[in-house]
């Protein structure tokens, strides 16, 4: 078998007008989307950083996936639901 190496010496070089990550945050605490930008805010992944999208209702998240291609999402566990339903 041969192993070819690659010449790494030279920083990569990616292009500014990059296409970035879409993420969606769906939550209707305002906490979390701000804790996600700035945990994230620096964050590139092969090159491309990040276009953080916030929805604060499930309804909305559905309208911002509609409208964007997102590549992931996170979304609060029973949003969207009525909350104290039992009540």
């Amino acid at each position: 078998d041969v192993l070819h190496l690659i010449d790494d010496t030279e920083p990569a070089t990616f292009s500014t007008t990059s296409r970035k990550w879409k993420i969606a945050v769906i939550d209707d605490d305002p906490a979390v989307h701000d804790g996600t930008r700035f945990a994230l805010s620096d964050y590139s992944l092969n090159g491309p950083g990040l276009e953080i999208l916030s929805a604060h209702s499930a309804a909305e998240g559905r309208e911002l996936m509609r409208q964007h291609a997102v590549e992931n999402a996170a979304k609060q566990r029973g949003l969207g639901r009525r909350r104290n339903a039992a009540r």
